[in-house]
């Protein structure tokens, strides 16, 4: 079975060189899934050279608090008009988890809000220290949510209950037309409280 991971266009990844562990920073441009990977490297000297077909590169990138990698062999590489390198679309992703709180993978319906607007989305992971939201940004005119900001939000249970938290925005992005917001609890106080992980798990075990 082939992998396939999620990451934003334009994403910082660093590119090694298993022969003498060489690194150098790169950026994310594009893929054909189960068949290429494109990333533009730094036009350096020698790269070419370095870059022929089938030779072997490692390429690591941030995932969602996990660092991913994954072993590949160039197709192909070009100089002009930008620096770019195609590899091959790996079989298998190694991940290594970054947080001290594990996320719990979940679907939970949110609410955010900041001053006097709203809006609604649904929360796909979670942990003691933050969470992960994804909203419509096709239906809202640039939502004026930035890095850093305070925002205060709501889970929402299928009982009707809901559990309010305070939060502050550590990314933001747009994917497949949802706005992802990477939130981050600042203290105990801010964050949902021990029976929120009961609901998950209860949830989870009744689902399988």
């Amino acid at each position: 079975m082939k992998s396939s991971f999620d990451i934003e266009l334009y994403s910082k990844m660093i590119l090694e060189f298993p022969e003498d562990r060489e690194r150098m920073n790169c950026r994310f441009i594009g893929l054909m899934p189960d068949e290429y990977v494109v990333v533009r490297v730094p036009l350096v000297p020698g790269i070419r050279n370095r870059l022929e077909p089938d030779s072997p590169v490692e390429l690591r990138f941030l995932e969602q608090g996990s660092l991913v990698g994954f072993r590949t062999e160039v197709i192909a590489y070009q100089a002009t008009p930008f620096s770019l390198m195609f590899v091959r679309y790996p079989q298998r992703l190694d991940r290594h988890e970054l947080r001290k709180e594990k996320r719990m993978e979940c679907r939970l319906a949110t609410l955010i809000s900041k001053g006097d607007s709203q809006w609604k989305g649904v929360t796909v992971d979670i942990s003691k220290g933050g969470c992960h939201c994804r909203l419509d940004a096709g239906t809202m005119e640039k939502p004026d949510l930035k890095k850093g900001d305070h925002v205060k939000g709501a889970f929402q249970f299928i009982d009707g209950e809901s559990q309010p938290f305070r939060a502050t925005i550590a990314s933001i992005g747009k994917r497949d037309g949802l706005l992802t917001l990477g939130l981050s609890f600042p203290d105990d106080k801010s964050a949902p409280p021990e029976k929120l992980y009961a609901y998950l798990q209860g949830m989870a075990a009744m689902l399988g």
